[in-house]
């Protein structure tokens, strides 16, 4: 273990794409926090804040296959720089927009928010091959507990500063996601070694998309583990982001400041850097069927004291928990798609799962606003516990059976 950790942490390459997509996410992760609290704070209405929050991650839905082709069958380092490229003159656009008080905002904010959002589908899914393509395989545990590690990360610092930052002017958190992907751009540029397709350009056209995603979907059938964790997790995407909103009205409610949603809803990646920790030693101690079953229990464990009080203190701590458990299960079921297929079929597989399970992050943004308005913030937050408890019960019967056959 201490001679992969010291190969991975050696590598320049991998290195450079990690440590500038952190930045990058940052940003990212700031502006997600920001599009929603300046919705409800121009609008007032948590409706309007759910749409908005869903145009940052509905792409998604049409999107994420297509980019998991790309990711195959074309170069991800330019890939990854195209996208990175485009942020920044969006970033650069609503931060210009804002400053100079324009009308429209909301509907601003949905278009740039959409944009980041189909940019993010095409990014995330060449890096996982990319970091595929730098790794021997008996580094990817410990090269993508540090993948995984990024994202809490950079929700922790980027939330916290986007709110804060929010307090100062409406604009500074958007020209700090510009100035991310542009610290990002120069680490991609630094990068040295073949990031090319890997798999074999043979039709073009509309039938090459629907053979290349048929065959994605044709690996996700022959792994029982990877078809349930997929629908599992995207249904606790859903839940989470019903969350994410439930604690941005009841804060509202309560009269809480901007920063203190911002350390609340940041303790997550706090959380995700302890799991990011903990992962590489827990995947090599326990099966993932045995991983994933145990982490949805301990999510629907860490979203009952939501609902048992409005304490700030708890549901930082109670956010942080989920945070904590969502990293473990993320590794997990990378590792999981990693060994369910070959190298060339990666982003495929990768894309059509991130169909689901990223998909279902917009429908959740959405539904929860309408949910929370019709049920009421203390209904919402015993539901979803409950909700949870259901999966975890079904997921663990499911697989219980696949291993008994």
């Amino acid at each position: 273990m201490g001679i992969a950790r010291t190969s991975v942490l050696r590598d320049r390459n991998f290195l450079l794409l990690w440590g500038g997509n952190g930045i990058s996410l940052m940003g990212t992760y700031g502006a997600r926090i920001a599009y929603p609290i300046l919705a409800l704070e121009v609008s007032g209405s948590p409706v309007t804040a759910g749409w908005v929050s869903f145009a940052s991650s509905g792409p998604s839905l049409l999107f994420y296959v297509h980019a998991g082709i790309v990711a195959d069958y074309a170069d991800r380092r330019r890939t990854m720089l195209c996208c990175q490229l485009v942020g920044a003159a969006t970033s650069a656009t609503l931060a210009l927009w804002i400053l100079v008080g324009a009308a429209d905002l909301p509907e601003v904010l949905v278009a740039v928010a959409l944009c980041e959002g189909v940019l993010f589908a095409y990014f995330s899914l060449a890096e996982v091959a990319a970091i595929r393509d730098l790794v021997p395989r008996a580094q990817y545990g410990l090269a993508f507990s540090l993948y995984e590690a990024e994202q809490p990360a950079a929700i922790l610092v980027g939330r916290v500063l986007a709110a804060a930052l929010l307090e100062l002017a409406r604009w500074i958190p958007f020209a700090g996601n510009f100035l991310s992907y542009l610290l990002s751009l120069g680490t991609i540029t630094a990068l040295r070694g073949d990031f090319g397709p890997v798999a074999a350009r043979s039709a073009t056209g509309a039938e090459s998309f629907r053979s290349r995603a048929r065959e994605g979907f044709s690996w996700i059938r022959q792994s029982r583990f990877v078809a349930v964790s997929t629908v599992a997790t995207g249904a606790t995407n859903a839940l989470f982001q019903v969350t994410i909103l439930l604690l941005m009205v009841e804060s509202r409610q309560e009269g809480r400041p901007e920063w203190v949603v911002g350390i609340i809803l940041a303790s997550a990646g706090a959380g995700g850097v302890v799991g990011a920790a903990l992962a590489p030693r827990i995947t090599r101690s326990f099966a993932p069927r045995r991983v994933f079953v145990a982490g949805l229990w301990l999510w629907a464990a860490t979203l009952l004291p939501m609902a048992l009080t409005a304490n700030p203190v708890v549901l930082t701590l109670s956010w942080c928990g989920v945070g904590a458990v969502g990293t473990v299960v993320s590794v997990v079921n990378t590792l999981g798609r990693i060994g369910a297929v070959p190298p060339d079929a990666l982003g495929r597989l990768v894309g059509l799962v991130s169909l689901i399970t990223s998909g279902a992050v917009p429908l959740g943004a959405a539904l929860g606003g309408y949910v929370i308005a019709c049920w009421g913030v203390r209904a919402t937050a015993w539901a979803l516990p409950a909700v949870v408890v259901v999966l975890a019960a079904g997921s663990g019967l499911v697989l219980r059976r696949s291993t008994a056959g």
